[in-house]
C-alpha cells in the first residue's frame, strides 16, 4: 500500500479524510498572479518577435526590387538601350531607386565585366544589391 508522509494511505486516511484537507475548488491569489506574470513575459516576447520579423520582412523587400532595378538596368545594356556609363534613377512600385553601372576591362579584349550596383535614392547611399555580368564589345569592322 502506498502511503504519505503522515503515514495515510494516498486515497484516505484512517479517519476517512483526505490526506491533508480539501481546499475549495479555484485559484489562489498567489497563483493566478504567476500565471498572469508568465503570460506578460510569454506576450512581451511574441510583440518583440512580431516587430523584428516585421523589419526583416521590409529589408527582404528592398533587397528584392533593388535586384529587380538592377536587371532592368543590365537588360537595358545587353538591347542597347542603355548608355555606356549610366546613373541614374529609377522609380519601381511607387519608390525611386538609385543605380551606377560600372564597367570593367577583362584580359579577352572583346569582353567587359558590367556590374550594377542599386540603392535607394531618398537615403545614404548604401548598396542594396548589385549584380554582374559580361558583354561582349562591339567589334568594328574596317574595309570590306
Amino acid at each position: 500500500m502506498n502511503t504519505t508522509r503522515f503515514g495515510c494511505a494516498r486515497s484516505r486516511c484512517a479517519n476517512g479524510t483526505r490526506g491533508r484537507q480539501a481546499r475549495a475548488g479555484g485559484f489562489t491569489l498567489l497563483e493566478t498572479l504567476v500565471a498572469l506574470a508568465i503570460v506578460a513575459i510569454s506576450l512581451a516576447s511574441v510583440t518583440k518577435l512580431v516587430y523584428q520579423l516585421a523589419g526583416d520582412t521590409s529589408a527582404v523587400f528592398d533587397k528584392t526590387m533593388a535586384l529587380l532595378v538592377a536587371e532592368n538596368q543590365l537588360t537595358r545594356l545587353q538591347l542597347g538601350l542603355g548608355t555606356p556609363d549610366a546613373s541614374g534613377e529609377q522609380t519601381l512600385l511607387n519608390v525611386a531607386w538609385r543605380y551606377r553601372v560600372e564597367r570593367e576591362d577583362t584580359p579577352d579584349p572583346r569582353v567587359e565585366k558590367v556590374t550594377v550596383v542599386v540603392s535607394l535614392a531618398s537615403g545614404p547611399d548604401d548598396r542594396l544589391a548589385s549584380l554582374t555580368t559580361y558583354l561582349g564589345k562591339a567589334v568594328r569592322r574596317t574595309g570590306r
